[in-house]
């Protein structure tokens, strides 16, 4: 089991029926958990529904044997019964109806198949909605993950149409972003207008995102040139490769990492809130890195020891990726020269 590294998913998530669930939000957009002990309230799916996927992993077991644990499946077909009229449910997909008799052989496979299918509704606008939500700050549909009929796109035009073009070019993903990427509304300016500034919904401006936890330390370990060592990780680990949301970290912790018990999307937080600010006006560890003397501020006190304007010029193409503007040059270049016997120690607070 430990050189398939697919088969960990069903040791996290062993349930048969949270196995199908977390499948269908995560994959499809939609959420049937509800539809587990009565019909879903906000949408189509029946207790029918939720047991007709929860079928299809019934089958999966894992075995204990000299060699370690194995993961196999059973030759004979487990049967599922509706927990209120008894009646047996055989795997089928969502949106179909119950069927007659149980596939023969592995029933993921049927899945697998469906789910990669231009007959199923439900994958490509998914993938297209997370991707929209990604690039643009808010999805088509939002959450995400909570598509139902009373909760509609706010575009249904564009979602199809980009569902089709993903679909029509074999679900190429960096042509969807090449697409999503060269259109005008994601060339728009953040800078808001009298006619936008209040529209957080269509698109007419571009939304400030805050990076996510991971790439946000991630981005501070760049600038200031010192790598972190993650506890039980090889040296050169990033926080987006940690695989263990668990794992203690104050920062990534105190940003919004989810610690993910559930597929739900909801589990991220990114608002703002004084801790963070607390955390990075007085965090040691940033201090640290920012002070380190193997670090980017290091390495550019030496590098332009007699020349303030390149090394404010390099510490903002470090940390904005951009010049500062000219008063911002003449204000830190000033701040720089009165403390020119502590120029590195200036340098660290502009930084």
């Amino acid at each position: 089991m430990s050189e398939t590294q697919a088969t960990q998913f069903y040791k996290v998530v062993s349930d048969p029926g949270k196995i199908a669930g977390s499948l269908s939000q995560v994959f499809l957009g939609v959420r049937i958990e509800c539809a587990q002990c009565h019909h879903h309230p906000f949408d189509r799916w029946s207790q029918t529904d939720y047991y007709g996927m929860q079928a299809y992993f019934t089958q999966v077991l894992f075995k204990k044997t000299p060699h370690g644990e194995l993961m196999g499946s059973l030759k004979k077909s487990p049967v599922t019964k509706h927990p209120r009229s008894g009646a047996i449910v055989n795997p089928h997909l969502l949106g179909t109806e119950n069927r007659a008799q149980p596939p023969e052989g592995d029933r993921r496979k049927l899945l697998a198949d469906w789910m990669t299918s231009p007959e199923n509704p439900w994958l490509a606008r998914n993938f297209v909605n997370r991707a929209w939500a990604h690039f643009l700050g808010r999805g088509l549909i939002e959450p995400v993950d909570d598509v139902r009929s009373t909760n509609p796109p706010t575009n249904p035009e564009l979602l199809d149409a980009l569902a089709r073009h993903f679909v029509e070019h074999g679900y190429d993903f960096h042509r969807l972003i090449r697409t999503m990427t060269s259109s005008r509304t994601y060339q728009l300016s953040s800078k808001p207008n009298e006619t936008n500034e209040r529209d957080e919904q269509n698109y007419s401006r571009v939304l400030f995102k805050r990076m996510e936890a991971e790439v946000l330390f991630d981005a501070i370990c760049q600038a200031t040139g010192v790598a972190e060592k993650f506890r039980g990780m090889p040296a050169g680990f990033r926080a987006i490769q940690l695989w263990d949301s668990r794992m203690p970290h104050d920062f990534l912790e105190l940003f919004g990492r989810p610690v993910r018990p559930t597929p739900c999307v909801c589990e991220r937080t990114s608002e703002t809130n004084v801790a963070q600010v607390l955390h990075v006006l007085n965090s040691p560890e940033i201090h640290a890195k920012l002070s380190h003397e193997s670090g980017r501020v290091a390495v550019l006190i030496e590098r332009f020891s007699g020349n303030d304007v390149r090394l404010i010029e390099d510490l903002y193409l470090t940390f904005y990726s951009r010049f500062p503007s000219p008063q911002v040059r003449q204000a830190t270049v000033a701040y720089l020269q009165k403390n020119a016997s502590q120029r590195r120690e200036a340098a660290e607070d502009i930084a």
